[in-house]
């Protein structure tokens, strides 16, 4: 069972609730550190690549968790709520691990750290999982080299972080779970096959988002019709 499927479950929150953030896990307890944690360069993100398109939406405020927690793909695309002893707050979305400091220590990016950082050292904060803050749907990256016999997609811009991915296509008659990668890519060995196919996206809160799609192409960023 991955880290994030036995984060704790809460009420189902829709992307374009405009409330505070809901918990969606429990707290992590350990120091900040400045980066390497930014867009360019696809080594300092673990979960890359990401398209310029899906960079403006998610923004600059991004984290990086450790390999002990996010190493096998489960905290890609995730939002945390980083709550530092200072008082000082911030929602970051989880890009990259392999964080070489505690367990519960982040790495995070200058955009961050700016907001947070007080001079203080060593620098101690709390914090979780949480809902994201998006007005946008989510979106179906697929990697370049897929096809309809190997089959390999990001789901960006969730407003939840994502426990498991679905399918039913031309290949599979009933649902079938992909394969989370370390990168975070949900992956069909075998391929979708030919044509249109239904995914079905759920999030650690128990939230479901379903969506038929006509067909796809390596490379594709589908844009969805809403997130969880």
């Amino acid at each position: 069972m991955s880290v994030l499927a036995s984060a704790l479950a809460v009420a189902a929150c829709g992307g374009g609730d405009a409330g505070p953030p809901l918990v969606l896990g429990e707290d992590h307890r350990g120091q900040y550190h400045l980066g390497p944690v930014e867009w360019a360069g696809s080594f300092n993100n673990a979960c890359s690549p990401y398209p310029a398109s899906i960079q403006q939406l998610e923004g600059s405020l991004l984290a990086g968790v450790a390999v002990e927690l996010g190493g096998d793909g489960s905290y890609c695309d995730a939002c945390i709520q980083i709550d530092t002893d200072r008082g000082k707050s911030v929602i970051a979305r989880v890009v990259t691990y392999g964080v070489s400091q505690a367990a519960g220590d982040l790495d995070v990016s200058q955009a961050v750290f700016d907001r947070i950082h007080e001079g203080e050292f060593p620098r101690m904060m709390t914090w979780r999982l949480v809902t994201c803050p998006v007005a946008e749907p989510l979106y179906l990256q697929f990697q370049t080299g897929a096809h309809e016999y190997w089959t390999s997609f990001w789901v960006r811009n969730s407003s939840v972080a994502v426990a498991g991915v679905e399918v039913v296509s031309a290949n599979h008659a009933q649902p079938f779970a992909l394969r989370r990668g370390p990168d975070g890519t949900f992956n069909d060995d075998s391929g979708f096959g030919r044509g249109a196919f239904t995914v079905t996206v759920t999030g650690i809160d128990g939230s479901r988002f379903e969506q038929r799609f006509d067909g796809f192409r390596g490379g594709d960023l589908l844009r969805a019709s809403g997130n969880l």
